[in-house]
C-alpha cells in the first residue's frame, strides 16, 4: 500500500527491499515508473537520494517531469522539516484536489487573493513571512519553483501547507496538501472548510 493521505492511496509492487539502505516500487500499468530511495548514514547525519525513471516521450515527458520534479522536491522538504521539528508527534495529512480551466499564471494570483495571502504567492520569496485573511501565517519553505508553495502554519504548531498549481495544457491541477502535527491534527476540518468556500 502506498498512501499520500486520504483519497490518495494505492497498491504498488515492491522491486527493491534492502532495509536501512534501499527500497523501490513501480507504479502505473502503461509506461511503468520506478521510484527508488537510497539511504546512507554518515557522521551522525542521514542522506536520502531519490531516483525516478519511466517518463513518457516528447511533450508528455516535459509535463511529467515538471510535475514530478516539483512534487518530489516538495515532499523531500516536508519530510526533512517533519523529522527535524516534529519527530515522534502524530501527523494528519489533508489533501484536496481540483482541476481548473485556467492557466497557472491566472490562477496563482487568484488563489492568493481568495485567501488574502500577503505578499502574493507569486511574489513570496524563500523564507519570507506571509500572512492571510483566513487566520494563518508563517514562512515559505523550499522549493523555490513556480507553482509550488510550501508554507509553515505558525498558529497550528508549525504545521505545513502546500499549495500546488501544476500546468497541464490549458488547465491547472490545484492541490492543497497539508501535514498537521501534534495538537494541530484537530484542524483538518478547518482546512476543508476554508478551501471548500474558495472560488477559483
Amino acid at each position: 500500500m502506498v498512501s499520500w493521505g486520504p483519497g490518495m492511496e494505492g497498491t504498488a509492487p515492491i522491486r527493491i527491499w534492502e532495509p536501512g539502505k534501499r527500497f523501490a516500487w513501480t507504479e502505473g500499468a502503461e509506461n511503468p515508473k520506478l521510484i527508488e530511495f537510497e539511504i546512507e548514514a554518515k557522521d551522525g547525519t542521514t542522506s536520502v537520494t531519490l531516483f525516478q525513471s519511466g517518463f513518457g516521450d516528447g511533450a508528455k515527458f516535459e509535463d511529467e517531469y515538471e510535475a514530478v520534479n516539483g512534487g518530489w522536491r516538495t515532499f523531500m522538504c516536508a519530510l526533512k522539516f517533519a523529522i527535524e521539528h516534529h519527530r515522534g508527534e502524530p501527523c494528519k495529512p489533508v489533501c484536496l484536489f481540483r482541476v481548473i480551466d485556467a492557466t497557472r499564471e491566472v490562477l496563482t494570483p487568484k488563489l492568493a487573493a481568495a485567501l488574502g495571502i500577503a505578499p502574493a504567492l507569486d511574489q513570496l520569496a524563500l523564507n519570507q513571512p506571509y500572512s492571510s485573511t483566513v487566520g494563518l501565517s508563517g514562512v515559505r519553505l523550499d522549493p523555490e519553483k513556480p507553482g509550488y508553495h510550501l508554507l509553515t502554519i505558525a498558529e497550528w504548531n508549525q504545521s505545513l501547507m502546500g499549495l500546488f498549481i501544476e500546468q497541464m495544457g490549458d488547465k491547472s491541477y490545484f492541490t492543497l496538501q497539508a501535514w498537521l502535527f501534534g495538537d494541530a491534527t484537530q484542524h483538518a476540518e478547518t482546512l476543508n472548510s476554508i478551501f471548500s468556500g474558495v472560488e477559483l
